[in-house]
């Protein structure tokens, strides 16, 4: 699979139109796990251009899969040079319905910058989620 079509699939451009080989894969979990491998297929590079970052946003925005969101913020705090982008993916991370990539929010916005992350925690202290606010307590008492 060349880069062009991988940054398509990022974008929902590229889907596949048959049926797992043997079924071994369901076909609602196909596209999951096609998005998953992009995304680590970026992680493995040296750095990322400004298409798989913008590819990598639209998954943080998008996509149904709480997986291929964490994995996406991941690799943009991983390979990023740009401060502001690092900023920009976990802002809206901050705003996702799922916990875990609340938690992971918080994880990075830690390793990136103290003042950040307690900015970001601050509006997660009494998150319902046990998890969640723990971690951004944590934080805040740093």
């Amino acid at each position: 699979m060349s880069i062009s079509s991988d940054i398509q699939s990022l974008f929902g451009c590229v889907t596949s139109d048959r049926q797992s080989q043997n079924n071994v894969v369901p076909v609602y979990l196909e596209e999951k796990y096609k998005l998953i491998g992009v995304i680590e297929n970026i992680r493995e590079k040296d750095e990322c251009d400004l298409y798989e970052i913008a590819g990598l946003l639209n998954c943080i925005v998008n996509s149904d899969e709480e997986e291929v969101r964490e994995t996406a913020l991941r690799v943009i705090c991983e390979k990023s040079n740009n401060q502001e982008v690092k900023k920009i993916a976990m802002i809206v991370s901050s705003f996702d319905k799922d916990d875990d990539v609340i938690t992971t929010m918080l994880e990075e916005a830690n390793d990136f910058d103290l003042t950040f992350a307690k900015e970001m925690a601050s509006r997660f202290a009494d998150h319902p989620d046990i998890s969640v606010s723990t971690y951004a307590n944590g934080i805040l008492k740093r």
